[in-house]
């Protein structure tokens, strides 16, 4: 009779730990669950739909605050950055939105930047994945309060007086139009970092994702990417030859938001 209890208290113990054992990911931590009941988060294909409705072209394969970054190696190849994240919020996959989201012409943003006036220095020249979420962020930031600033008179905003700022400007942004996007009745779009733009280009242009490539999606023209590279340019990318030259805020080009889940 002893000899049978023994194989009964295994079989509990398996029950009691196989469940436990099953819900850890590989890194030893739980990704998020879709909703407020435990349930596992639902696993996304790459080049599927993702919950914002846009193209799924990244999958980092957990989820965590990594950024990640294209390494400079002959064979186009992305890694983990060792020390960049996002600080609290936890991601695994980034969409980007339909073309009919795009703003077909859109400044960075104002061509006179005082960030010296500010008390901190905006940090918007993340280029690795994920980093257009601080950029979009704090660009975002410093333009809606450029009209606080001592060598202003305060009463103007940026955006519907331009004029009042710099005589070359129009008021767009392009970080606040990927903010302001609300697609799909979400707003937590933003405008992609310079090496995220690379990767927009690289699987959706010219390796192709799963098999198949996205032409039409993109014009032959500049696209903005959120990452600055000095007080008054940032960098393009060119979706005719994958050009990345630094041009100044006031020019006009394209805009396309993604999102990161």
């Amino acid at each position: 009779m002893v000899t049978n209890k023994i194989p009964l208290l295994v079989l509990l113990t398996l029950l009691i730990l196989l469940p436990l054992a099953c819900s850890l990911g590989g890194n030893g931590s739980t990704p998020p669950a879709d909703s407020g009941n435990g349930t596992p988060p639902t696993i996304y294909e790459l080049g599927g739909t993702g919950p914002g409705g846009g193209l799924i072209f990244f999958d980092k394969g957990q989820y965590d605050n990594k950024m990640w970054y294209e390494s400079a190696t002959a064979i186009y190849t992305i890694e983990e950055h060792p020390s960049k994240t996002t600080g609290t919020f936890i991601w695994r996959y980034l969409e980007i939105a339909p073309k009919s989201t795009e703003n077909t012409s859109c400044e960075w943003g104002s061509s006179v930047i005082y960030w010296e006036d500010l008390v901190e220095y905006p940090q918007n020249r993340e280029t690795a994945i994920g980093g257009g979420i601080k950029n979009t962020s704090e660009t975002v930031y410093y333009h809606d309060r450029m009209h606080e600033l001592p060598i202003y008179s305060g009463n103007c905003i940026y955006y519907s007086h331009p004029e009042q700022f710099s005589l070359v400007n129009d008021g767009t942004v392009a970080a606040r139009y990927c903010s302001q996007l609300g697609y799909n009745d979400l707003t937590d779009w933003f405008l992609p970092s310079e090496d995220t733009l690379q990767l927009i280009y690289m699987r959706l242009k010219v390796q192709g994702l799963n098999g198949q490539f996205y032409y039409s999606e993109f014009e032959n023209a500049g696209y903005w990417g959120s990452t600055e590279s000095g007080s008054f340019k940032s960098n393009v990318l060119y979706f005719t030859n994958s050009y990345n030259p630094e041009e100044g805020h006031q020019e006009n080009h394209y805009v396309r938001a993604v999102r990161a889940f």
